[in-house]
């Protein structure tokens, strides 16, 4: 039986953002650099690329803070949401690197916004439209949702709506949000399927019930990476590419002939 054929019954699909739809990690660098021109000229100078391995590794250093920083947050979720959180690991961020007096707090609130403005992956507004001929779509994300709403219109992301973390007061992997997603479909948790490229979202979603699409994507899970072979039996569909204009997304929608 072929990956699509197995998930033939699949009426819904809930999409992890920050990685798997969203390329966080080109877009933050390239913030970190811009700003950093006038705040921090000397670290500009040195390294004028936005993609350069040094603005890599700080875009890194907060991403990797704040997935730390929500496993402590489970059921208790900042009523302030995202920008909160993101501005508060920038301030120690900025202090660890030894430049808190050059980052203004201007510069660190410029800095914080430039997450609602992620563009998606080069694959992901013509797959989310092929997949949403077939499929509803919705987002199920640590995300607040007045950032999505904002990042799917800039990008012209197409989904039907919003599952996030700051309605149900969490983050994945809390069981709330996959329980309540199963709940607001309707349907048999068999009958709606994860979309991620984080095998830890789609293992507590499997765990509820749902079907499992792995996204590979040159960002993500870096630190254990997951394979086709390594992906069977765990995942009920691996895309291996990424990235790229017939990856990712694009790929998931020909997997269904669409």
């Amino acid at each position: 039986m072929s990956d699509a054929a197995s998930l033939k019954d699949v009426e819904w699909l809930f999409f992890d953002v920050f990685g798997t739809v969203a390329d966080w990690k080109s877009h933050i660098s390239a913030s970190l650099c811009r700003i950093s021109k006038t705040v921090e000229p000397e670290a500009y100078e040195a390294h004028l690329k936005p993609d350069d391995a040094f603005w890599q590794g700080r875009a890194q250093e907060w991403r990797t803070r704040f997935m730390k920083h929500i496993r402590t947050k489970l059921g208790n979720r900042e009523p302030g949401g995202m920008d909160e959180v993101h501005g508060l690991l920038l301030d120690e961020l900025v202090k660890e690197w030894g430049v808190e007096d050059k980052w203004t707090k201007e510069a660190r609130l410029e800095a914080v916004r430039e997450w609602h403005a992620l563009p998606g992956w080069a694959d992901s507004t013509d797959g989310l439209k092929r997949l949403n001929k077939k499929f509803i779509l919705s987002t199920l994300t640590n995300g607040d949702t007045a950032v999505m709403i904002k990042m799917c219109r800039r990008s012209q992301l197409t989904v039907d709506n919003h599952i996030t973390g700051d309605t149900i007061g969490t983050y994945k992997p809390d069981k709330a949000m996959y329980l309540q997603a199963i709940r607001l479909s309707r349907l048999d948790a068999s009958k709606v399927a994860m979309v991620a490229a984080h095998a830890y979202d789609l293992d507590a979603a499997k765990s509820h019930g749902m079907r499992t699409i792995y996204i590979k994507r040159p960002t993500e899970d870096a630190s254990d990476p997951i394979t086709e072979e390594s992906a069977k039996g765990r995942f009920d569909m691996f895309i291996d590419i990424g990235g790229q204009e017939k990856g990712g997304l694009v790929a998931l929608a020909e997997k269904f002939g669409l």
